[in-house]
């Protein structure tokens, strides 16, 4: 049996219609499929004809041997029609989309049959030869319980025809063929037709059964449902007869009342006997409109799943609509998930991702093929997260230098993230700052750190507006600035003169470094430290003690907590020490006379040399006496030349130590020696 659907056209003729199939649950979780109160049951009878044949029963030869002789050659053939009723029963109110409709089906009746066979008969006996047909026809009613023999038998024909004499001899050939048709596959195939609703099968046709018609909700209301008999199958076993039977004898009466008088059955000598089994389809499709398909009346039942509870924003929550139901069946349905934040999701399992925290509602509508729909509300509990905050990479910078602070923080629940609070420890005891942003923050250090390597652990954390609160560090790795020490002078100096060092101190941002002490040194030896004042400069005073000569000369800042060492060299030249000589002795006197002579000496700067010989030349005459503790030398002559002016002269010339601390100097006079 097959299923059809075909609309109503509008003339209110049938028109054969082709549905796509699918198998429906005759009942579905929480719908019950009670049959409609006022049930309408409905039969339909079904009658048709099996044919089965022509069936080709083969041929035999038959060798005739005795009075006549010679061979016989019989081929046959049978053609069987049966009529066949059943009746279907069912109940109209389950003929509509989305219900079972059972089609019950009656044990199938047979009325009267006919076997007819014909058969072909071919003949080289002397007395007659040639090409004979002849056929019988046997009523036949099939059975589908047990099997049925049907026999025919052929009128004889005269294989010696009547002759115009009496008494000369005859032979009738008389064929027989059995035909039993048994029940082995006697059955209606209940194949699916493309388009066309499965019923199941083959039903047995020999059985009463009730079929399932499962009418899908795609299938269009008013369309007419059709049950397609078709291929009903019998296995046939045809045998003929086990040969031909030649009834002999002899002709009598007087024309036109000649008649024959059998004298017995002549001797056909060897035979044989063919079987067939022929398994044999009836192609032919009996179509009986059963009547329209009423619309569905029956919504789904949606099923939201849940409780959802314990979910957290920016995670997407999974839903659970797989306990929705419909008589249409579940594939068939449409879900659509509506939720309050303003997402719309899509099938049985959609995830949907919540932007922020608090409890959401929502609706799940289930829409069956004819339009039917049905919704289920449902709540999520969503909790808040706590932002993901970073930091950024650890840095380095020096003291005193802006270091910016560029942090960044993602909360999960995307609501959240433009109410975000950002505040930064800087780790240094300094006011903490704040802010809707963790980035465009600068913060300068007033020195290098406490920690490894001068570090200070910066600390930014981010708050969003429900309390939920992250943290994270960052290393920032305060540094010494690095300075430039600049030698500025002198590059010249006198021996035990007073002069002064000079140098600077400028970092490497150009700014004067002030209250740091530069060490000069001179050859190697520290000479003088001084402070740098507010620009930068310090000026210590030194007065040279080392021989004349060119010296090496360093500024050097050692460095502190603040500021990295540097040096810078530098030249200074040492020249002796000028000296001067002033006679302070007599400038007259006479001969043979003594007279005092005297000077001072003194060093460049006034200072009195004590323990320095001062040379006295008068003319001829050389004294010389070596100057005191007030740089006074003190010494007489006693006068033993002519009478004359003579240059008197007053020499240091250095000695020993002296000579490279001092240049020499002298005093020149006149000194008048005359008689009074």
């Amino acid at each position: 049996m097959r299923v059809s659907v075909a609309p109503r056209a509008p003339s209110g003729r049938h028109v054969r219609r082709r549905l796509g199939s699918a198998l429906m649950a005759a009942a579905m979780v929480g719908t019950a499929l009670a049959a409609p109160v006022a049930a309408a049951p409905q039969s339909r009878t079904v009658d048709r004809t099996i044919t089965v044949g022509p069936t080709d029963l083969g041929g035999t030869i038959y060798h005739v041997t005795g009075v006549i002789s010679g061979d016989i050659t019989v081929t046959a053939e049978a053609t069987l029609t049966q009529p066949i009723r059943e009746t279907l029963a069912y109940d109209d109110a389950f003929l509509r989309q989305g219900q079972t409709l059972g089609v019950g089906r009656s044990v199938a009746t047979n009325g009267p049959g006919n076997l007819h066979v014909t058969w072909h008969v071919v003949t080289d006996l002397p007395v007659i030869a040639g090409t004979f047909d002849t056929s019988a026809n046997k009523a036949c009613t099939l059975s589908f319980t047990s099997p049925v023999p049907c026999g025919a038998e052929s009128t004889g024909f005269e294989l010696i025809p009547n002759p115009l004499n009496l008494l000369q001899p005859y032979a009738d050939l008389v064929l027989q063929a059995d035909v039993k048709v048994t029940p082995d596959d006697a059955t209606v195939d209940s194949t699916e037709l493309a388009g066309v609703v499965t019923i199941g099968g083959p039903e047995s046709q020999n059985e009463p059964g009730t079929q399932d018609v499962e009418i899908p909700c795609t299938t269009g209301a008013g369309d007419i449902l059709s049950l397609s008999d078709a291929d009903y199958s019998l296995a046939t076993h045809i045998n003929s007869k086990n040969g031909p039977a030649i009834d002999a004898g002899t002709w009598v009466g007087v024309p036109p009342f000649v008649t024959k008088l059998s004298l017995g059955q002549l001797n056909l000598g060897p035979q044989h006997a063919e079987s067939f089994t022929e398994n044999i389809a009836d192609p032919t499709v009996k179509v009986t409109a059963l009547g329209p398909i009423a619309a569905n009346n029956i919504a789904p039942h949606a099923s939201a799943g849940g409780p959802y509870v314990g979910k957290l924003e920016g995670v997407p929550v999974q839903f659970d609509g797989s306990g929705t139901t419909s008589i249409c069946g579940f594939d068939s349905l449409t879900l659509r998930w509506d939720f309050s934040d303003g997402g719309v999701a899509f099938g049985t399992h959609p995830f949907h991702t919540f932007a922020d925290n608090g409890v959401f509602s929502g609706l799940l509508t289930a829409t069956d093929p004819t339009g039917l729909s049905n919704s289920k509300a449902f709540s999520v509990t969503v909790g808040n997260q706590n932002p993901v905050v970073d930091a950024g990479p650890d840095t380095t910078a020096d003291w005193g230098r802006l270091v910016a602070f560029n942090g960044q923080a993602t909360d999960p629940g995307a609501g959240d993230q433009s109410t975000l609070q950002y505040t930064w420890d800087f780790g240094d005891g300094t006011p903490t700052a704040s802010g809707g942003s963790g980035s465009g923050v600068f913060h300068a250090y007033a020195s290098p750190g406490p920690g490894l390597g001068g570090s200070y652990v910066a600390t930014m954390t981010v708050t969003d507006k429900d309390g939920g609160s992250s943290s994270d560090t960052r290393t920032v790795f305060v540094t010494k600035r690095d300075v430039t020490a600049a030698y500025l002078g002198p590059t010249a100096a006198i021996y035990d003169t007073g002069t002064s060092f000079s140098g600077s101190l400028v970092d490497e941002y150009g700014q004067n470094v002030g209250g740091r002490t530069i060490r000069f040194s001179v050859g190697g030896a520290g000479q003088a430290m001084s402070a740098t004042n507010s620009s930068g400069i310090a000026t210590a005073s030194w007065t040279p003690t080392q021989d004349a000569a060119s010296y090496p000369t360093d500024a050097t800042f050692l460095g502190d907590s603040l500021y990295n060492a540097d040096s810078d060299a530098g030249n200074v030249a040492i020249a002796r020490k000028g000296t001067s000589v002033t006679y302070t002795g007599a400038l007259n006197g006479g001969p043979n006379k003594t007279v005092g002579l005297s000077a001072i000496l003194a060093d460049a700067t006034g200072t009195r040399l004590a323990g320095r010989t001062i040379v006295f030349v008068l003319g001829a005459q050389t004294k010389s006496a070596v100057t005191d503790g007030n740089g006074v030398a003190t010494t007489t002559l006693q006068l033993n030349q002519k009478n004359a002016i003579y240059p008197l002269t007053a020499t240091f010339a250095p000695a020993g130590g002296d000579v490279p601390h001092y240049l020499g100097s002298s005093d020149a006079k006149s000194f008048n020696l005359q008689k009074k």
